[in-house]
């Protein structure tokens, strides 16, 4: 533990000193001591500093001075002054005395028979044990997780070895805000709960202290920040669940931290070398690479898969309009890591490839399609109402395949989410299969626009060449299921504007709005105007 203010009373030199002091104030720390003998002392004082003085050249005159001086003391945070009665005052001047116990700066009368040499002397003594005892510490403390890391380096057992020397329970979690651990509706800590905890000279990194409550108990931790290149920020957790951290746990922490920070590195390097192979394996396979190709099965037996089943392929990208760089999933990589494993939890045999803006992944078919393809409606659905400011989920699903058709199944799921992107541009989100194109799939080698013209109604083409907002008043009256007012609604426009152009279509193209056939045929042919 540090020095304390109460510790150095405890010195023979000064068992007889007078305190002027509150008794709160004699347990603040000691981590110097020097000779004050001049106004300037001010420019080399620090924090928790024993200043020894006799107030030498105190007189009226100079009385406001010495005020100020002490002021400028509180202020910086001096652990006390030690003032020496006998040999310039007899007593502590009341000015002095006053403006201690206002600022809350002990104050410690010493007879002028005791040297400052043999308070110094025990007071430094003092300190210096301390820090041997802290640095025999420590070196226990590393030497233990020297051993650890030569046996068994890896996170887990480093997290139970600190959990074992604090006695409270030790955690790692994602951020300053996480889930479960408050009462708040969200699950989550606000920024306003979590504050820094108070520096001192035993540790030098930056601790964050969090009070709440849960089932109406109160509950504190200690958190610190791991400092892992590449990864999302990430928070050491101490529980102060049995005990609160005395100083000498911060060097256990401190220590943790390294070697915890350490094993962590290390095994997001490995991790990045192995998705770095896979996903050149991924990429050969999808291009037909024999070497790796061949190797494919053997790569997925050793991810826990089973290659003689079906498998399901998942493309996933950001909304077109919300990433013009085409790097979303690159520029945001705590958001596609909860995403990957909020897969990975619905789909326990799962695999992933990420480029900047697509995800790739691969499922083992162990349940049906349409249970898939709920499943990632669901997730899609979730990630709309949160209204992630950029995130459009485009996914489409293949069928189930084997591995032996990954590259002709994947050309088909790019072509699909191409087609589907352009259909539903006017959708928060989508989750398609080739089938829920319809009749569109059609096209998915046929994109050639003389093509498209062909098979578009003569009057639509026609309006969209000549007034294309009326092609755009008509999707939303057929979208809207023909009414008026919800149509109007949606392009922002009064319901008499809508009528008129409803009534101009009719008149000027010849579009029968009473018929549902011509409407159905008008709806796919609105769609293929977007592919032109």
């Amino acid at each position: 533990m540090k020095v304390t203010l109460s510790d150095v009373l405890q010195l023979s030199v000064l068992r007889n000193a007078q305190v002027v002091s509150t008794p709160d104030l004699i347990t603040r720390p000691v981590a110097d001591i020097m000779i004050m003998e001049g106004h300037d002392v001010e420019k080399w004082v620090e924090p928790d500093e024993i200043i020894l003085t006799s107030l030498v050249g105190y007189t009226e005159e100079t009385e406001s001075t010495f005020v100020s001086l002490f002021r400028r003391l509180g202020e910086l945070q001096c652990a006390a002054v030690i003032v020496k009665l006998g040999r310039y005052l007899q007593h502590i001047p009341p000015a002095i005395k006053k403006v201690s116990m206002a600022i809350g700066l002990p104050l410690i009368l010493i007879d002028n028979h005791i040297r400052y040499r043999d308070i110094m002397l025990q007071v430094m003594e003092l300190l210096f044990t301390e820090t041997n005892r802290q640095l025999r510490y420590y070196r226990e403390i590393n030497q233990q997780y020297v051993a650890l890391m030569a046996e068994s380096p890896n996170t887990r057992a480093l997290l139970q070895l600190l959990s074992t020397i604090l006695g409270n329970p030790v955690t790692i979690v994602g951020g300053i805000r996480w889930a479960d651990r408050t009462d708040q509706p969200d699950g989550t800590i606000s920024h306003e709960t979590v504050t820094p905890h108070p520096a001192n000279k035993l540790h030098s990194r930056s601790y964050f202290h969090h009070a709440f409550t849960r089932a109406s108990t109160q509950h504190s931790e200690v958190l610190t920040k791991l400092n892992v290149p590449g990864t999302a920020p990430q928070f050491l957790c101490i529980a102060e669940s049995s005990q609160p951290l005395s100083d000498s746990d911060y060097i256990a922490v401190d220590t943790a931290v390294n070697f915890i920070s350490l094993q962590q590195t290390i095994q997001t390097n490995l991790e990045n070398v192995k998705r770095t192979q896979f996903n050149d394996a991924i990429d050969s396979v999808i291009n037909e690479t024999h070497e790796t190709t061949a190797n494919f099965p053997a790569i997925l037996s050793e991810h826990g898969f089973d290659p003689t089943r079906e498998f399901f392929l998942v493309y996933c990208e950001a909304g077109i309009d919300s990433t013009a760089d085409g790097t979303f999933f690159e520029k945001n990589p705590v958001f596609t890591r909860h995403l990957i494993l909020n897969t990975q939890s619905r789909f326990p045999h799962c695999l992933y490839r990420i480029w900047p803006n697509r995800l790739l992944f691969i499922i083992q078919a162990d349940m049906a399609i349409d249970a898939v393809q709920a499943q990632l409606l669901t997730m899609a659905q979730q990630v709309t109402a949160e209204k992630h400011r950029q995130y459009q989920p485009h996914v489409v699903l293949s069928p189930k395949i084997p591995f032996a058709q990954f590259k002709e199944t994947s050309e088909d799921c790019l072509s699909v989410l191409l087609l589907a992107s352009i259909i539903y541009a006017d959708k928060p989100f989508f989750v398609v299969t080739k089938n829920d194109l319809g009749i569109y799939q059609l096209l998915l080698n046929h994109l050639n626009t003389q093509d498209l013209e062909a098979v578009i109604p003569t009057e639509l083409l026609a309006m969209h060449r000549a007034e294309p907002d009326l092609v755009d008043t008509l999707h939303a009256f057929i979208a809207h299921l023909y009414n008026v007012t919800d149509s109007a609604d949606n392009l922002y426009i009064h319901p008499k504007t809508m009528s008129y152009r409803l009534k101009k279509m009719t008149k000027k193209y010849h579009i029968d709005l009473r018929n549902t056939d011509t409407l159905a045929n008008l709806m796919i042919g609105i769609n293929l105007l977007k592919l032109i």
